[in-house]
């Protein structure tokens, strides 16, 4: 299974590690970035997402209640 997200494809990404080495930066070479990847249920199926797209897909169902209007006989 390939470790990327399956909604969005985020992958990881390789950048620059720099440390602070007594008041210098230390030349440390590259790192991986990893996506926060955790196993969820996306259309039926059980898939890897990223945790952005877990986060957008809850929000998505989830509306304001409007209040409910009151006759109140004025007229």
């Amino acid at each position: 299974m390939a470790r990327d997200c399956a909604i969005c494809s985020k992958e990881k990404m390789t950048g620059h590690h720099r440390k602070l080495l007594r008041g210098h930066r230390n030349v440390t070479g590259k790192r991986v970035f990893k996506p926060n990847l955790q196993k969820t249920m996306f259309e039926g199926k059980k898939v890897l997402a990223c945790v952005k797209c877990i986060k957008t897909k809850s929000r998505a169902g989830a509306t304001k209640k409007k209040p409910a209007v009151t006759d109140t006989g004025k007229s």
